[in-house]
Protein backbone atom coordinates (compact mmCIF):
# COMPACT_ATOMS: atom_id res chain seq x y z
CA UNK A 1 0.00 0.00 0.00
CA UNK A 2 0.88 3.77 -0.52
CA UNK A 3 0.41 6.89 0.84
CA UNK A 4 0.86 10.27 -0.58
CA UNK A 5 0.61 12.84 1.71
CA UNK A 6 -0.20 16.11 0.91
CA UNK A 7 0.07 19.72 2.80
CA UNK A 8 -2.33 22.30 1.78
CA UNK A 9 -1.53 25.00 -0.43
CA UNK A 10 -1.07 28.86 0.51
CA UNK A 11 -3.67 29.99 2.49
CA UNK A 12 -4.88 33.77 4.28
CA UNK A 13 -3.10 34.81 6.95
CA UNK A 14 -4.79 33.87 10.57
CA UNK A 15 -4.65 37.56 11.76
CA UNK A 16 -6.82 38.02 8.11
CA UNK A 17 -9.65 35.73 8.75
CA UNK A 18 -11.21 34.95 11.66
CA UNK A 19 -12.25 31.72 11.90
CA UNK A 20 -8.90 29.50 11.51
CA UNK A 21 -11.11 26.36 10.26
CA UNK A 22 -13.01 28.60 7.40
CA UNK A 23 -9.63 30.41 6.32
CA UNK A 24 -9.14 29.63 2.27
CA UNK A 25 -6.47 29.23 -0.09
CA UNK A 26 -5.38 32.44 -1.43
CA UNK A 27 -5.58 33.50 -5.48
CA UNK A 28 -1.89 32.87 -5.90
CA UNK A 29 -2.03 29.65 -3.50
CA UNK A 30 -4.77 27.86 -5.47
CA UNK A 31 -2.71 28.64 -8.51
CA UNK A 32 0.29 27.32 -7.12
CA UNK A 33 -1.58 24.37 -5.82
CA UNK A 34 -2.75 24.11 -9.63
CA UNK A 35 0.81 23.43 -10.95
CA UNK A 36 1.90 21.36 -7.96
CA UNK A 37 -1.25 19.16 -8.91
CA UNK A 38 0.05 18.62 -12.08
CA UNK A 39 3.33 17.31 -10.89
CA UNK A 40 1.90 15.18 -8.78
CA UNK A 41 -0.47 13.66 -11.38
CA UNK A 42 3.22 13.66 -13.29
CA UNK A 43 4.97 11.14 -10.39
CA UNK A 44 1.91 9.02 -9.40
CA UNK A 45 -0.99 7.52 -10.43
CA UNK A 46 -4.06 8.18 -9.67
CA UNK A 47 -4.88 7.84 -6.10
CA UNK A 48 -7.70 4.67 -5.37
CA UNK A 49 -8.54 7.13 -2.32
CA UNK A 50 -8.45 10.96 -1.54
CA UNK A 51 -9.30 11.88 2.03
CA UNK A 52 -8.91 15.78 3.45
CA UNK A 53 -9.12 17.59 6.69
CA UNK A 54 -12.37 19.25 6.73
CA UNK A 55 -11.13 22.79 6.90
CA UNK A 56 -11.53 24.74 4.38
CA UNK A 57 -7.78 25.42 2.92
CA UNK A 58 -7.50 21.85 2.83
CA UNK A 59 -10.46 21.02 0.87
CA UNK A 60 -9.78 23.30 -1.55
CA UNK A 61 -6.52 21.67 -2.10
CA UNK A 62 -7.73 18.28 -2.15
CA UNK A 63 -10.34 19.53 -4.84
CA UNK A 64 -7.49 20.82 -7.07
CA UNK A 65 -5.94 17.52 -6.58
CA UNK A 66 -9.48 15.98 -7.37
CA UNK A 67 -9.55 17.72 -11.15
CA UNK A 68 -5.85 16.68 -11.89
CA UNK A 69 -7.00 13.08 -11.88
CA UNK A 70 -10.54 13.61 -12.81
CA UNK A 71 -12.54 11.39 -11.42
CA UNK A 72 -11.45 10.65 -8.06
CA UNK A 73 -13.83 10.56 -5.22
CA UNK A 74 -12.90 13.04 -2.22
CA UNK A 75 -13.89 11.92 1.59
CA UNK A 76 -13.58 14.94 4.02
CA UNK A 77 -12.74 13.58 7.14
CA UNK A 78 -12.27 14.76 11.17
CA UNK A 79 -9.44 12.04 11.25
CA UNK A 80 -7.43 14.32 9.56
CA UNK A 81 -7.62 17.92 11.60
CA UNK A 82 -4.48 19.02 12.81
CA UNK A 83 -5.62 17.61 15.99
CA UNK A 84 -6.16 14.38 15.41
CA UNK A 85 -5.05 11.01 16.16
CA UNK A 86 -3.23 9.08 13.87
CA UNK A 87 -4.29 5.34 14.92
CA UNK A 88 -8.25 5.91 14.20
CA UNK A 89 -6.73 7.38 10.76
CA UNK A 90 -4.78 4.43 10.08
CA UNK A 91 -8.02 2.16 11.25
CA UNK A 92 -10.12 4.08 8.67
CA UNK A 93 -8.02 3.43 5.71
CA UNK A 94 -7.22 -0.10 6.39
CA UNK A 95 -11.00 -0.93 6.20
CA UNK A 96 -11.74 0.88 3.34
CA UNK A 97 -8.14 -0.95 1.42
CA UNK A 98 -9.87 -4.22 2.71
CA UNK A 99 -12.28 -3.71 -0.27
CA UNK A 100 -10.20 -2.09 -3.15
CA UNK A 101 -7.28 -3.36 -5.11
CA UNK A 102 -4.10 -4.78 -4.13
CA UNK A 103 -2.23 -2.21 -4.32
CA UNK A 104 -3.84 1.04 -3.07
CA UNK A 105 -2.64 4.38 -3.43
CA UNK A 106 -4.02 6.52 -0.68
CA UNK A 107 -3.77 10.19 -1.09
CA UNK A 108 -4.12 12.22 2.30
CA UNK A 109 -4.49 16.07 2.36
CA UNK A 110 -3.87 18.21 5.74
CA UNK A 111 -1.84 20.09 7.74
CA UNK A 112 1.47 21.21 9.23
CA UNK A 113 2.47 19.94 11.75
CA UNK A 114 -0.13 17.60 12.15
CA UNK A 115 1.14 16.05 8.95
CA UNK A 116 4.59 15.73 9.53
CA UNK A 117 3.77 13.96 12.71
CA UNK A 118 1.53 11.59 10.89
CA UNK A 119 4.51 10.41 8.45
CA UNK A 120 7.00 10.61 11.60
CA UNK A 121 4.48 7.89 13.11
CA UNK A 122 3.83 6.21 10.27
CA UNK A 123 7.87 5.83 9.79
CA UNK A 124 9.08 5.59 13.56
CA UNK A 125 6.16 4.54 15.62
CA UNK A 126 6.95 7.82 17.90
CA UNK A 127 6.58 11.84 17.03
CA UNK A 128 3.35 12.59 17.66
CA UNK A 129 2.24 15.32 20.20
CA UNK A 130 3.31 18.46 20.67
CA UNK A 131 6.82 17.84 22.69
CA UNK A 132 7.76 15.50 20.05
CA UNK A 133 10.09 16.01 17.37
CA UNK A 134 9.08 15.01 13.48
CA UNK A 135 11.64 13.67 10.95
CA UNK A 136 10.19 16.04 8.13
CA UNK A 137 8.84 19.17 7.49
CA UNK A 138 5.85 19.46 4.64
CA UNK A 139 6.37 23.07 3.08
CA UNK A 140 2.97 24.26 1.50
CA UNK A 141 1.57 22.53 -1.41
CA UNK A 142 4.53 19.85 -0.60
CA UNK A 143 4.09 16.25 -0.74
CA UNK A 144 5.92 12.48 0.38
CA UNK A 145 5.24 9.02 -0.19
CA UNK A 146 4.91 6.17 1.72
CA UNK A 147 5.63 3.32 1.33
CA UNK A 148 3.68 0.27 3.87
CA UNK A 149 4.24 -3.72 2.98
CA UNK A 150 0.44 -4.22 3.89
CA UNK A 151 -1.84 -2.72 6.69
CA UNK A 152 -1.08 1.06 7.84
CA UNK A 153 0.50 0.65 10.79
CA UNK A 154 3.10 2.93 13.17
CA UNK A 155 6.79 2.46 12.24
CA UNK A 156 5.63 0.33 9.07
CA UNK A 157 6.09 2.94 6.38
CA UNK A 158 9.10 3.46 4.38
CA UNK A 159 9.66 7.01 3.07
CA UNK A 160 10.14 7.22 -0.85
CA UNK A 161 10.33 10.71 -1.15
CA UNK A 162 9.56 14.36 0.15
CA UNK A 163 8.84 16.87 -3.10
CA UNK A 164 9.30 20.75 -2.03
CA UNK A 165 6.47 22.49 -4.38
CA UNK A 166 9.26 24.32 -6.20
CA UNK A 167 10.17 20.56 -6.99
CA UNK A 168 6.48 19.90 -8.06
CA UNK A 169 5.82 22.47 -10.17
CA UNK A 170 8.87 22.15 -12.03
CA UNK A 171 7.67 19.12 -13.00
CA UNK A 172 5.84 18.49 -16.90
Amino acid sequence: MTVLVVRHGLAMARDEFQLDDARPLTLIGIRKMQKNARGLEALVRKPDLLLSSPLTRARQTAEILQEAWAGLELSVTELLRPTAKPQPLATLINSHVATTNEDPLICLVGHEPHLSQLVTWFLKGSGFGAKQKSLIELKKGGACLLEFPHDIAKAQALLKWLATPCFLKSIR
